[in-house]
């Protein structure tokens, strides 16, 4: 192996997101692809060009820590307020 070159063992197909994507959608698409690749790195660009990457560790993370919103209920579901 240490005389062959890195091409025989890198992946060409990979998630690439630009980084104006929501978290919460970044980790629909990550976990939409195939089982030996859900723990992959996610990368991100910007105009198509490479930015960085997020690991599916700081992706859960940041959706574990971040405040979840509260459904929005139609006044209708409140029923009457009394003053």
């Amino acid at each position: 192996f240490a005389n062959r070159p890195i091409r025989k063992i890198m992946q060409t197909e990979f998630l690439a997101v630009d980084e104006s994507v929501h978290v919460e959608d970044a980790a629909r698409m990550a976990m939409q692809r195939p089982q030996k690749n859900l723990y992959d790195f996610i990368t991100v660009t910007k105009d198509d060009d490479y930015s960085g990457v997020v690991t599916i560790r700081d992706l859960i993370l940041h959706l574990a820590i971040s405040p979840v919103p509260a459904p929005i209920k139609r006044t209708s579901d409140m029923g009457s307020i009394r003053i």
